[in-house]
Protein backbone atom coordinates (compact mmCIF):
# COMPACT_ATOMS: atom_id res chain seq x y z
CA UNK A 1 0.00 0.00 0.00
CA UNK A 2 1.23 3.37 -1.12
CA UNK A 3 2.06 5.79 1.92
CA UNK A 4 -0.10 8.86 2.32
CA UNK A 5 1.69 12.06 1.35
CA UNK A 6 1.78 14.55 3.43
CA UNK A 7 1.64 18.10 2.02
CA UNK A 8 2.28 21.37 3.35
CA UNK A 9 -0.07 23.58 4.33
CA UNK A 10 -2.15 21.07 6.45
CA UNK A 11 0.74 19.84 7.66
CA UNK A 12 3.82 21.53 9.43
CA UNK A 13 6.93 21.77 7.75
CA UNK A 14 9.05 22.49 11.24
CA UNK A 15 8.89 20.74 14.79
CA UNK A 16 7.47 24.02 16.24
CA UNK A 17 5.26 24.72 13.31
CA UNK A 18 5.13 28.55 13.33
CA UNK A 19 4.40 28.41 9.50
CA UNK A 20 1.59 26.35 9.94
CA UNK A 21 -1.72 27.82 8.16
CA UNK A 22 -3.84 25.09 8.03
CA UNK A 23 -7.27 24.63 8.66
CA UNK A 24 -7.24 22.27 11.43
CA UNK A 25 -9.57 23.91 14.66
CA UNK A 26 -9.42 21.13 17.09
CA UNK A 27 -6.90 19.48 19.69
CA UNK A 28 -5.30 16.63 19.94
CA UNK A 29 -8.19 15.32 22.52
CA UNK A 30 -10.95 16.83 20.13
CA UNK A 31 -11.58 20.03 21.89
CA UNK A 32 -13.37 22.95 20.15
CA UNK A 33 -10.24 25.90 19.21
CA UNK A 34 -11.76 29.50 20.15
CA UNK A 35 -11.08 32.10 18.28
CA UNK A 36 -7.57 33.60 18.86
CA UNK A 37 -8.67 37.45 18.37
CA UNK A 38 -11.17 37.03 21.16
CA UNK A 39 -8.43 36.77 23.78
CA UNK A 40 -10.33 34.29 26.05
CA UNK A 41 -7.78 34.53 28.57
CA UNK A 42 -6.16 37.84 28.10
CA UNK A 43 -2.71 38.06 27.29
CA UNK A 44 -0.04 34.78 28.19
CA UNK A 45 3.04 34.99 29.76
CA UNK A 46 4.92 33.87 26.78
CA UNK A 47 3.09 36.66 24.58
CA UNK A 48 4.26 39.64 26.72
CA UNK A 49 7.07 41.98 25.15
CA UNK A 50 8.86 44.88 26.99
CA UNK A 51 6.89 47.97 27.92
CA UNK A 52 9.31 49.78 25.17
CA UNK A 53 8.10 47.83 22.22
CA UNK A 54 4.58 47.58 23.52
CA UNK A 55 4.58 51.61 23.14
CA UNK A 56 6.10 51.54 20.28
CA UNK A 57 3.79 48.95 18.41
CA UNK A 58 0.70 50.76 19.54
CA UNK A 59 2.06 54.15 17.72
CA UNK A 60 2.35 51.96 14.36
CA UNK A 61 -2.04 51.96 13.39
CA UNK A 62 -4.30 49.73 13.89
CA UNK A 63 -1.91 48.51 17.22
CA UNK A 64 -4.40 50.96 18.85
CA UNK A 65 -5.88 50.07 22.36
CA UNK A 66 -8.73 52.74 21.70
CA UNK A 67 -10.16 50.78 18.63
CA UNK A 68 -13.32 48.73 18.95
CA UNK A 69 -12.89 46.15 19.75
CA UNK A 70 -8.92 46.74 21.03
CA UNK A 71 -6.04 45.05 19.73
CA UNK A 72 -3.21 44.07 22.00
CA UNK A 73 -0.44 44.78 20.06
CA UNK A 74 1.66 42.39 21.86
CA UNK A 75 -0.55 39.79 21.13
CA UNK A 76 -1.27 40.81 17.75
CA UNK A 77 2.53 41.21 16.27
CA UNK A 78 3.34 37.04 17.31
CA UNK A 79 0.94 36.38 14.54
CA UNK A 80 1.87 35.61 10.70
CA UNK A 81 0.75 38.63 8.80
CA UNK A 82 0.67 40.79 12.26
CA UNK A 83 -3.33 39.60 12.48
CA UNK A 84 -4.70 36.87 14.79
CA UNK A 85 -8.04 37.77 13.56
CA UNK A 86 -7.38 36.30 10.15
CA UNK A 87 -6.17 33.31 11.58
CA UNK A 88 -9.78 32.59 13.20
CA UNK A 89 -9.75 29.50 15.44
CA UNK A 90 -6.88 27.37 13.44
CA UNK A 91 -4.34 25.71 15.60
CA UNK A 92 -0.97 27.90 15.14
CA UNK A 93 1.83 28.41 16.88
CA UNK A 94 2.23 32.03 17.66
CA UNK A 95 4.25 32.48 20.86
CA UNK A 96 6.82 29.56 19.70
CA UNK A 97 5.75 26.80 21.94
CA UNK A 98 6.50 23.41 20.89
CA UNK A 99 3.67 22.59 18.55
CA UNK A 100 0.66 24.25 17.14
CA UNK A 101 -2.20 25.04 19.76
CA UNK A 102 -5.10 26.65 20.43
CA UNK A 103 -7.36 28.28 23.48
CA UNK A 104 -10.00 25.87 24.58
CA UNK A 105 -13.06 26.46 26.75
CA UNK A 106 -12.35 24.39 29.39
CA UNK A 107 -10.91 27.35 32.03
CA UNK A 108 -8.55 25.15 34.10
CA UNK A 109 -7.13 23.97 31.17
CA UNK A 110 -7.29 27.16 28.67
CA UNK A 111 -5.53 25.82 25.78
CA UNK A 112 -4.41 22.67 24.29
CA UNK A 113 -1.71 21.31 21.71
CA UNK A 114 -3.17 20.12 18.13
CA UNK A 115 -2.32 16.88 16.31
CA UNK A 116 -0.53 18.09 13.11
CA UNK A 117 1.66 15.75 11.97
CA UNK A 118 4.84 16.77 9.71
CA UNK A 119 5.16 17.03 5.99
CA UNK A 120 6.39 13.84 4.01
CA UNK A 121 8.95 16.34 2.37
CA UNK A 122 9.81 19.16 4.66
CA UNK A 123 11.88 21.64 2.41
CA UNK A 124 9.65 24.64 1.61
CA UNK A 125 7.91 25.53 -0.93
CA UNK A 126 9.17 28.44 -2.63
CA UNK A 127 5.86 30.15 -2.90
CA UNK A 128 3.22 31.79 -0.82
CA UNK A 129 -0.61 31.04 0.10
CA UNK A 130 -1.75 34.00 1.60
CA UNK A 131 -1.11 37.46 -0.18
CA UNK A 132 0.76 38.70 2.48
CA UNK A 133 2.86 35.28 2.11
CA UNK A 134 3.71 36.10 6.25
CA UNK A 135 3.90 32.34 5.94
CA UNK A 136 6.72 32.06 3.88
CA UNK A 137 10.01 30.16 4.85
CA UNK A 138 11.96 29.65 1.96
CA UNK A 139 15.47 30.30 0.88
CA UNK A 140 15.25 33.41 -1.99
CA UNK A 141 17.49 36.13 -1.23
CA UNK A 142 17.09 38.52 -4.45
CA UNK A 143 14.80 41.06 -5.09
CA UNK A 144 12.29 41.40 -8.04
CA UNK A 145 14.78 44.08 -9.54
CA UNK A 146 18.05 41.62 -9.17
CA UNK A 147 19.49 42.96 -5.97
CA UNK A 148 20.97 40.47 -3.30
CA UNK A 149 19.06 40.40 0.08
CA UNK A 150 20.95 42.11 3.03
CA UNK A 151 20.67 39.94 6.36
CA UNK A 152 17.32 41.20 8.86
CA UNK A 153 20.01 41.20 11.48
CA UNK A 154 22.41 44.29 9.75
CA UNK A 155 19.36 46.37 7.52
CA UNK A 156 16.62 46.10 9.96
CA UNK A 157 16.85 48.54 12.67
CA UNK A 158 13.25 46.93 14.14
CA UNK A 159 14.13 43.40 14.18
CA UNK A 160 14.02 43.04 17.30
CA UNK A 161 10.51 43.98 17.35
CA UNK A 162 8.36 42.65 14.81
CA UNK A 163 10.83 38.98 15.22
CA UNK A 164 8.24 36.78 16.64
CA UNK A 165 5.70 37.90 13.13
CA UNK A 166 8.73 35.91 11.21
CA UNK A 167 8.24 32.01 11.13
CA UNK A 168 11.58 30.59 11.38
CA UNK A 169 12.28 33.59 14.34
CA UNK A 170 15.19 31.16 15.97
CA UNK A 171 17.12 31.45 12.72
CA UNK A 172 17.27 34.67 12.36
CA UNK A 173 21.00 36.39 12.62
CA UNK A 174 23.38 38.18 10.64
CA UNK A 175 23.18 35.75 7.86
CA UNK A 176 20.19 35.49 7.77
CA UNK A 177 18.98 37.12 4.42
CA UNK A 178 15.60 35.10 2.68
CA UNK A 179 12.48 36.97 2.31
CA UNK A 180 10.24 37.50 4.83
CA UNK A 181 7.56 39.60 5.86
CA UNK A 182 7.28 40.69 9.24
CA UNK A 183 5.66 44.35 8.47
CA UNK A 184 2.69 42.33 7.27
CA UNK A 185 3.25 43.90 3.91
CA UNK A 186 1.69 43.73 0.58
CA UNK A 187 4.10 40.86 0.19
CA UNK A 188 6.84 38.76 1.43
CA UNK A 189 10.42 41.49 1.00
CA UNK A 190 14.06 41.82 1.90
CA UNK A 191 16.36 45.58 2.26
CA UNK A 192 18.85 45.67 -0.45
CA UNK A 193 21.53 48.63 0.00
CA UNK A 194 21.98 51.20 -2.09
CA UNK A 195 25.13 53.14 -4.02
CA UNK A 196 25.14 55.67 -1.33
CA UNK A 197 24.94 53.27 1.78
CA UNK A 198 21.39 52.97 2.59
CA UNK A 199 19.28 50.07 2.83
CA UNK A 200 15.82 49.67 0.93
CA UNK A 201 12.92 47.29 0.81
CA UNK A 202 12.47 45.38 -1.90
CA UNK A 203 9.82 43.02 -3.28
CA UNK A 204 10.61 39.74 -4.02
CA UNK A 205 9.31 37.75 -6.81
CA UNK A 206 7.62 35.12 -5.09
CA UNK A 207 4.51 33.26 -7.16
CA UNK A 208 1.51 31.75 -5.46
CA UNK A 209 1.47 28.05 -4.58
CA UNK A 210 -0.65 26.28 -6.97
CA UNK A 211 -1.61 29.05 -9.01
CA UNK A 212 -3.63 30.46 -5.85
CA UNK A 213 -4.40 33.59 -7.40
CA UNK A 214 -5.99 32.46 -10.45
CA UNK A 215 -9.13 33.36 -12.03
CA UNK A 216 -11.52 30.38 -12.20
CA UNK A 217 -13.36 31.46 -14.82
CA UNK A 218 -15.93 28.81 -16.22
CA UNK A 219 -17.55 25.54 -14.27
CA UNK A 220 -20.34 27.48 -12.49
CA UNK A 221 -23.74 28.07 -13.09
CA UNK A 222 -24.23 31.79 -13.01
CA UNK A 223 -23.55 34.53 -15.93
CA UNK A 224 -21.27 37.84 -15.73
CA UNK A 225 -21.52 39.78 -13.44
CA UNK A 226 -23.91 37.96 -11.55
CA UNK A 227 -21.04 35.62 -10.08
CA UNK A 228 -17.84 35.31 -9.64
CA UNK A 229 -14.90 35.01 -11.50
CA UNK A 230 -12.39 33.73 -8.45
CA UNK A 231 -12.78 31.80 -5.21
CA UNK A 232 -12.39 34.92 -3.23
CA UNK A 233 -14.74 37.14 -5.38
CA UNK A 234 -12.98 40.39 -4.87
CA UNK A 235 -14.07 41.77 -8.77
CA UNK A 236 -17.53 40.83 -7.93
CA UNK A 237 -19.98 43.24 -8.80
CA UNK A 238 -23.14 41.75 -9.12
CA UNK A 239 -26.35 42.72 -7.15
CA UNK A 240 -27.00 39.70 -4.36
CA UNK A 241 -28.15 41.11 -1.01
CA UNK A 242 -28.89 38.50 0.84
CA UNK A 243 -26.60 35.65 2.49
CA UNK A 244 -26.49 32.08 2.57
CA UNK A 245 -28.68 31.60 5.47
CA UNK A 246 -31.39 34.43 3.69
CA UNK A 247 -30.35 37.41 5.98
CA UNK A 248 -31.19 40.75 4.15
CA UNK A 249 -28.06 42.67 3.89
CA UNK A 250 -27.33 45.99 5.35
CA UNK A 251 -26.01 48.76 3.03
CA UNK A 252 -22.39 49.46 3.33
CA UNK A 253 -22.47 53.11 4.77
CA UNK A 254 -23.94 52.26 8.04
CA UNK A 255 -21.74 52.64 10.63
CA UNK A 256 -21.77 48.69 11.71
CA UNK A 257 -20.46 47.07 14.67
CA UNK A 258 -17.29 50.23 14.43
CA UNK A 259 -16.40 48.90 11.17
CA UNK A 260 -12.83 48.92 11.62
CA UNK A 261 -12.26 45.64 13.54
CA UNK A 262 -13.30 43.60 10.27
CA UNK A 263 -11.09 45.29 7.76
CA UNK A 264 -7.79 46.00 8.89
CA UNK A 265 -4.73 44.38 10.02
CA UNK A 266 -1.68 46.34 9.32
CA UNK A 267 -2.13 48.07 6.60
CA UNK A 268 -4.89 50.85 5.97
CA UNK A 269 -7.24 50.18 3.33
CA UNK A 270 -10.51 48.03 2.39
CA UNK A 271 -11.51 48.01 -1.55
CA UNK A 272 -14.78 47.69 -2.67
CA UNK A 273 -15.06 47.35 -6.46
CA UNK A 274 -17.40 50.47 -6.46
CA UNK A 275 -15.83 52.48 -3.85
CA UNK A 276 -12.88 52.64 -1.25
CA UNK A 277 -12.24 52.92 2.61
CA UNK A 278 -9.60 54.86 3.88
CA UNK A 279 -8.63 53.64 7.65
CA UNK A 280 -6.04 55.44 7.51
CA UNK A 281 -7.40 58.69 8.34
CA UNK A 282 -10.50 56.93 9.20
CA UNK A 283 -12.74 58.43 6.65
CA UNK A 284 -15.35 57.21 4.43
CA UNK A 285 -14.50 57.84 0.67
CA UNK A 286 -17.01 56.40 -1.88
CA UNK A 287 -18.57 54.30 0.54
CA UNK A 288 -21.35 52.15 -1.59
CA UNK A 289 -24.27 53.18 -0.42
CA UNK A 290 -25.66 49.88 -2.16
CA UNK A 291 -26.46 46.60 0.30
CA UNK A 292 -24.66 44.23 -2.21
CA UNK A 293 -22.30 41.34 -1.62
CA UNK A 294 -18.88 42.23 -1.73
CA UNK A 295 -15.53 41.31 -0.67
CA UNK A 296 -13.59 44.48 0.37
CA UNK A 297 -11.16 42.88 2.73
CA UNK A 298 -8.44 40.96 2.92
CA UNK A 299 -8.82 37.59 4.73
CA UNK A 300 -12.19 36.41 3.14
CA UNK A 301 -12.75 33.76 1.54
CA UNK A 302 -15.50 34.81 -0.68
CA UNK A 303 -18.50 37.70 -1.02
CA UNK A 304 -20.18 38.65 2.10
CA UNK A 305 -22.22 41.16 4.09
CA UNK A 306 -23.26 42.85 7.74
CA UNK A 307 -26.18 41.91 8.98
CA UNK A 308 -28.61 43.14 11.44
CA UNK A 309 -28.12 40.32 13.85
CA UNK A 310 -25.66 41.54 16.61
CA UNK A 311 -24.41 38.33 17.57
CA UNK A 312 -23.83 37.15 13.75
CA UNK A 313 -22.44 40.56 12.66
CA UNK A 314 -21.82 39.49 8.89
CA UNK A 315 -22.48 35.94 7.05
CA UNK A 316 -21.13 34.92 3.54
CA UNK A 317 -23.00 35.39 0.17
CA UNK A 318 -23.51 32.47 -2.38
CA UNK A 319 -22.35 34.00 -5.59
CA UNK A 320 -21.98 31.18 -8.21
CA UNK A 321 -18.67 31.19 -10.05
CA UNK A 322 -19.70 31.73 -13.80
CA UNK A 323 -20.18 29.52 -16.63
CA UNK A 324 -18.67 29.95 -20.20
CA UNK A 325 -18.32 33.67 -20.43
CA UNK A 326 -17.74 33.10 -24.19
CA UNK A 327 -21.07 32.48 -24.56
CA UNK A 328 -21.98 36.18 -22.56
CA UNK A 329 -19.75 38.47 -23.27
CA UNK A 330 -18.02 39.92 -26.12
CA UNK A 331 -15.48 42.45 -26.53
CA UNK A 332 -17.16 45.95 -28.56
CA UNK A 333 -15.95 46.13 -32.23
CA UNK A 334 -13.05 48.20 -32.45
CA UNK A 335 -12.42 51.03 -35.67
CA UNK A 336 -10.72 49.67 -38.61
CA UNK A 337 -11.97 46.56 -38.77
CA UNK A 338 -13.77 44.22 -41.73
CA UNK A 339 -17.14 42.77 -41.17
CA UNK A 340 -16.05 39.36 -40.43
CA UNK A 341 -13.90 39.97 -37.56
CA UNK A 342 -15.33 43.30 -36.06
CA UNK A 343 -15.93 41.71 -33.11
CA UNK A 344 -13.10 39.75 -30.81
CA UNK A 345 -15.38 37.26 -29.10
CA UNK A 346 -14.13 34.95 -25.58
CA UNK A 347 -15.26 31.77 -26.39
CA UNK A 348 -12.55 30.02 -24.10
CA UNK A 349 -13.23 30.31 -20.57
CA UNK A 350 -11.42 33.20 -18.53
CA UNK A 351 -12.12 36.79 -17.01
CA UNK A 352 -13.93 39.51 -19.55
CA UNK A 353 -11.41 41.77 -21.08
CA UNK A 354 -13.74 44.28 -20.48
CA UNK A 355 -15.45 46.74 -17.35
CA UNK A 356 -18.87 46.85 -16.70
CA UNK A 357 -18.47 49.89 -14.11
CA UNK A 358 -16.54 53.42 -15.45
CA UNK A 359 -13.65 52.94 -13.61
CA UNK A 360 -13.34 49.18 -14.01
CA UNK A 361 -12.39 48.34 -10.24
CA UNK A 362 -13.93 45.03 -11.24
CA UNK A 363 -11.59 44.39 -14.41
CA UNK A 364 -9.40 41.18 -13.54
CA UNK A 365 -8.60 40.51 -17.08
CA UNK A 366 -5.08 39.64 -18.69
CA UNK A 367 -4.39 42.96 -20.33
CA UNK A 368 -0.68 44.66 -19.98
CA UNK A 369 -0.62 46.81 -22.45
CA UNK A 370 -1.67 50.31 -22.31
CA UNK A 371 -3.35 52.62 -24.76
CA UNK A 372 -0.58 53.40 -26.28
CA UNK A 373 1.58 50.45 -26.11
CA UNK A 374 3.89 50.92 -23.51
CA UNK A 375 4.14 47.32 -21.47
CA UNK A 376 3.22 46.98 -18.10
CA UNK A 377 5.52 46.60 -15.38
CA UNK A 378 4.95 44.46 -12.32
CA UNK A 379 2.97 47.13 -9.72
CA UNK A 380 5.67 45.64 -7.17
CA UNK A 381 8.24 47.75 -8.71
CA UNK A 382 6.65 51.09 -7.70
CA UNK A 383 3.98 50.17 -5.24
CA UNK A 384 6.23 50.82 -2.17
CA UNK A 385 3.17 50.52 0.59
CA UNK A 386 0.60 50.38 -1.95
CA UNK A 387 -1.87 47.97 0.23
CA UNK A 388 -3.08 44.52 -1.55
CA UNK A 389 -6.29 45.66 -0.86
CA UNK A 390 -7.01 48.39 -3.68
CA UNK A 391 -6.25 45.33 -6.15
CA UNK A 392 -9.19 43.47 -7.48
CA UNK A 393 -7.22 40.47 -7.10
CA UNK A 394 -3.91 38.81 -5.73
CA UNK A 395 -0.85 39.43 -6.60
CA UNK A 396 2.55 38.21 -6.62
CA UNK A 397 6.03 39.11 -8.24
CA UNK A 398 4.27 38.57 -11.65
CA UNK A 399 1.08 40.91 -11.90
CA UNK A 400 1.59 42.99 -14.83
CA UNK A 401 -1.97 43.81 -15.67
CA UNK A 402 -4.00 46.41 -16.18
CA UNK A 403 -5.68 47.32 -12.62
CA UNK A 404 -7.50 50.19 -11.17
CA UNK A 405 -5.93 50.53 -7.70
CA UNK A 406 -5.90 54.54 -7.20
CA UNK A 407 -9.48 54.93 -7.79
CA UNK A 408 -8.31 56.66 -11.51
CA UNK A 409 -11.60 58.01 -12.99
CA UNK A 410 -12.01 56.28 -16.39
CA UNK A 411 -10.63 52.60 -16.11
CA UNK A 412 -8.17 50.47 -15.23
CA UNK A 413 -4.28 51.44 -15.90
CA UNK A 414 -0.80 50.42 -15.46
CA UNK A 415 2.84 52.05 -14.28
CA UNK A 416 5.39 52.23 -17.24
CA UNK A 417 8.68 52.98 -15.43
CA UNK A 418 9.65 54.69 -11.88
CA UNK A 419 7.41 57.83 -12.60
CA UNK A 420 4.39 57.10 -15.06
CA UNK A 421 1.75 55.40 -15.59
CA UNK A 422 -0.79 55.37 -18.34
CA UNK A 423 -4.57 54.00 -19.19
CA UNK A 424 -5.22 50.51 -20.64
CA UNK A 425 -7.60 49.68 -23.56
CA UNK A 426 -10.29 48.33 -22.00
CA UNK A 427 -13.54 48.60 -23.17
CA UNK A 428 -17.13 48.82 -21.76
CA UNK A 429 -18.75 44.76 -22.03
CA UNK A 430 -21.41 44.67 -24.48
CA UNK A 431 -23.51 42.20 -25.17
CA UNK A 432 -23.65 40.06 -28.30
CA UNK A 433 -26.79 41.86 -29.72
CA UNK A 434 -25.33 45.30 -28.48
CA UNK A 435 -24.28 48.06 -31.02
CA UNK A 436 -21.23 49.76 -30.61
CA UNK A 437 -21.70 52.59 -28.42
CA UNK A 438 -19.31 55.84 -28.97
CA UNK A 439 -21.18 58.26 -26.25
CA UNK A 440 -22.62 56.90 -22.85
CA UNK A 441 -24.16 59.45 -20.44
CA UNK A 442 -24.24 57.78 -16.54
CA UNK A 443 -24.11 53.99 -18.50
CA UNK A 444 -26.78 54.26 -20.80
CA UNK A 445 -25.74 55.02 -24.99
CA UNK A 446 -26.92 58.21 -26.11
CA UNK A 447 -27.44 59.90 -29.70
CA UNK A 448 -25.46 63.19 -29.27
CA UNK A 449 -26.17 66.38 -31.01
CA UNK A 450 -23.55 67.38 -33.38
CA UNK A 451 -23.21 71.24 -32.64
CA UNK A 452 -22.99 73.22 -28.96
CA UNK A 453 -26.02 74.43 -27.02
CA UNK A 454 -23.96 76.91 -25.54
CA UNK A 455 -21.33 79.57 -26.58
CA UNK A 456 -18.65 77.90 -25.53
CA UNK A 457 -19.71 74.36 -25.55
CA UNK A 458 -18.85 73.23 -22.31
CA UNK A 459 -21.85 70.46 -22.50
CA UNK A 460 -21.13 69.56 -26.11
CA UNK A 461 -20.49 65.42 -26.47
CA UNK A 462 -21.16 64.95 -29.96
CA UNK A 463 -18.80 63.09 -31.90
CA UNK A 464 -15.94 65.60 -34.23
CA UNK A 465 -12.80 64.00 -34.04
CA UNK A 466 -10.54 66.26 -36.42
CA UNK A 467 -9.89 69.79 -35.58
CA UNK A 468 -10.66 73.42 -37.39
CA UNK A 469 -7.23 72.73 -39.22
CA UNK A 470 -7.34 69.15 -40.10
CA UNK A 471 -5.60 67.35 -36.93
CA UNK A 472 -7.06 63.68 -36.28
CA UNK A 473 -7.47 64.08 -32.36
CA UNK A 474 -5.62 62.00 -30.18
CA UNK A 475 -7.71 59.58 -27.63
CA UNK A 476 -8.23 61.30 -24.29
CA UNK A 477 -6.67 58.44 -22.30
CA UNK A 478 -3.93 58.43 -24.06
CA UNK A 479 -0.63 60.19 -23.51
CA UNK A 480 0.96 59.72 -26.77
CA UNK A 481 2.15 61.84 -28.64
CA UNK A 482 1.18 64.21 -25.77
CA UNK A 483 1.61 63.65 -22.73
CA UNK A 484 -1.47 65.07 -20.91
CA UNK A 485 -0.57 65.49 -17.17
CA UNK A 486 0.90 68.93 -16.85
CA UNK A 487 -1.91 70.24 -18.94
CA UNK A 488 -3.63 72.01 -15.98
CA UNK A 489 -0.52 74.73 -15.24
CA UNK A 490 -1.44 76.51 -18.46
CA UNK A 491 -5.10 77.45 -17.30
CA UNK A 492 -6.42 79.81 -15.11
CA UNK A 493 -7.39 79.03 -11.17
CA UNK A 494 -10.65 80.02 -12.37
CA UNK A 495 -10.58 77.40 -14.92
CA UNK A 496 -8.72 74.52 -13.02
CA UNK A 497 -11.32 75.22 -10.23
CA UNK A 498 -14.08 74.07 -13.23
CA UNK A 499 -12.47 70.61 -12.94
CA UNK A 500 -10.28 69.73 -9.64
CA UNK A 501 -7.74 67.70 -10.39
CA UNK A 502 -7.87 64.31 -8.87
CA UNK A 503 -5.65 61.28 -9.62
CA UNK A 504 -5.58 60.29 -12.95
CA UNK A 505 -7.44 63.35 -14.45
CA UNK A 506 -5.32 65.42 -14.61
CA UNK A 507 -6.76 67.04 -18.11
CA UNK A 508 -10.32 67.61 -17.57
CA UNK A 509 -12.40 64.40 -18.08
CA UNK A 510 -14.71 64.31 -15.18
CA UNK A 511 -16.22 67.35 -16.42
CA UNK A 512 -16.98 65.93 -19.62
CA UNK A 513 -20.42 65.72 -19.85
CA UNK A 514 -20.24 61.88 -21.15
CA UNK A 515 -17.97 59.02 -20.58
CA UNK A 516 -14.71 58.37 -21.32
CA UNK A 517 -13.56 55.35 -23.02
CA UNK A 518 -10.49 54.02 -24.56
CA UNK A 519 -11.59 54.92 -27.97
CA UNK A 520 -12.62 58.61 -26.96
CA UNK A 521 -11.08 61.21 -28.97
CA UNK A 522 -14.00 63.67 -29.73
CA UNK A 523 -13.38 67.29 -29.18
CA UNK A 524 -14.15 68.60 -25.43
CA UNK A 525 -13.83 72.09 -23.50
CA UNK A 526 -13.23 70.79 -20.14
CA UNK A 527 -12.11 73.70 -18.85
CA UNK A 528 -14.24 76.37 -20.05
CA UNK A 529 -11.57 77.50 -22.50
CA UNK A 530 -14.04 80.48 -24.25
CA UNK A 531 -12.74 79.76 -27.78
CA UNK A 532 -14.82 76.19 -27.30
CA UNK A 533 -14.26 72.64 -27.84
CA UNK A 534 -10.64 71.46 -28.64
CA UNK A 535 -8.30 67.90 -28.43
CA UNK A 536 -4.72 67.19 -28.65
CA UNK A 537 -3.67 66.35 -31.72
CA UNK A 538 -2.57 62.87 -32.70
CA UNK A 539 -0.14 63.17 -35.25
CA UNK A 540 2.12 65.63 -32.92
CA UNK A 541 2.26 67.93 -30.07
CA UNK A 542 0.01 70.26 -29.09
CA UNK A 543 -3.73 71.08 -29.06
CA UNK A 544 -5.88 72.58 -31.31
CA UNK A 545 -9.73 74.01 -31.64
CA UNK A 546 -12.73 72.39 -33.23
CA UNK A 547 -15.27 73.45 -35.35
CA UNK A 548 -18.80 72.89 -33.60
CA UNK A 549 -22.00 75.03 -35.12
CA UNK A 550 -24.11 76.28 -32.58
CA UNK A 551 -27.67 74.22 -32.51
CA UNK A 552 -30.22 76.35 -34.07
Amino acid sequence: MREKVQVYPEYRLTEKGREYIGRVNVTESGQNCLDWRDYPYGIPDDFNVTVEVKEFLESKSPFDPDRTPATNAAFEVHFLNLDSWSHQNFCRNPSGRDRPWCFVSDPAKQWEYCDIPMCTQTVPPECKLTQQGGEYVGTRNVTITGDPCVSWGVAFDEIDVFLPAIPDDDRVDLEHNFWRNPLAAVSPFCYYQEKSGYFLKGYCDIPFCNHQAEVVGAGGEGVYPECRLSEKGKEYVGSKNETETGKACLPWYFQLYDRRWDFISFTYKAFFVDGFFNEYSYNELNIPSHNHCRNPGLYRRRPWCFVSDVDTKWEYCDIPFCHDLGQSIQEPPRKNTSRSDSHSSFFLPGPPECKVSRKGGEYVGKRNVTISGFPCLPWFLTMEERTPHSFSDELDGRHTFCRNPFDFPNGPACIINQMDWEYCDVPFCQSDDEERCDVRVDGQCVSPLECKTDVIGMSYMGTKNVTRKGHKCQAWMSNTPNNKVPIVDSYTYEQQNLNPTESGDYYGTSSFPDEVHPHHNFCRNPFGDEEGPWCFRSDGPGRDYCDIPICT
